[in-house]
């Protein structure tokens, strides 16, 4: 993990199992990239963002993904506005909404928020004392497919 998202995870998130979530999704749909572009130039930032379904979000970033501080804005007000969508306000009904939409309920969208959720915690508790020293532990992450 770039030494950067984790110290924009440390700054701006207070709790620790929520760093390893946002991290989880930075690597599992960008891999870390900050101006990854995805699905034809679609989806934006190391969160896969994308336009079609997160028009406004999309627009508040400007498609400028330059810094891992905006990418992580945009995804929490994806992710706020899912609430009103899902029967239950849990992250791992949003997750799995996020990755599926309409179709959350089906086994796809389950597998995607238990890979991200199982990665959270594996990434938790080396975002808790992030230093400069932790990037070589952060990088050896791998996906878990």
């Amino acid at each position: 993990m770039p030494p950067s998202l984790a110290e924009v995870l440390k700054r701006e998130v207070e709790d620790s199992f929520m760093r390893g979530l946002y991290a989880a999704v930075a690597y599992y749909e960008g891999s870390w990239q900050e101006d990854k572009k995805g699905d034809g130039g679609r989806s934006w930032s190391t969160f896969q963002i994308h336009d079609h379904w997160h028009p406004r979000e999309v627009d508040y970033m400007g498609k400028n993904w330059s810094d891992y501080s905006t990418s992580l804005k945009a995804f929490r007000m994806v992710l706020d506005k899912q609430k009103q969508w899902t029967p239950s306000q849990d992250i791992h009904t949003r997750l799995a909404y996020y990755n599926e939409g309409s179709s959350w309920s089906k086994p796809k969208g389950q597998e995607y928020a238990d890979r991200i959720i199982k990665l959270a915690h594996e990434l938790q508790p080396l975002l808790l004392c992030v230093k400069e020293t932790d990037a070589g532990k952060l990088k050896k992450i791998k996906k878990n497919e």
